[in-house]
């Protein structure tokens, strides 16, 4: 998998940098490599299938800002939109 990729970096060297970058914070590098192996199976399906399915299996932009909005109300953190730091 070191085939260049449009912007000429190997993925595998894009994904070595991102694991470097995250090494430091265990959590924060499991999600990253958890998000990197999504994109790489995603691509690797639009590549050998010359399809979109994988893309179906993500969290909508509403299900993203639910999660992360009730997460704030659970710890008590008001956003700009509520008035925070005014």
């Amino acid at each position: 998998m070191t085939k260049p990729v449009k912007a000429g970096y190997p993925i595998q060297s894009r994904f070595a940098a991102v694991e470097k970058t995250f090494a430091a914070n265990p959590i924060g590098g499991a999600f990253a490599l958890a998000a990197w192996n999504g994109f790489i199976r995603a691509a690797e399906i639009l590549k050998s299938e010359g399809s979109f399915s994988e893309l179906a299996n993500v969290a909508s932009y509403a299900d993203i800002n639910g999660f992360l909005s009730e997460d704030l109300r659970e710890r008590g953190i008001r956003t700009r939109a509520q008035g925070a730091g005014v």
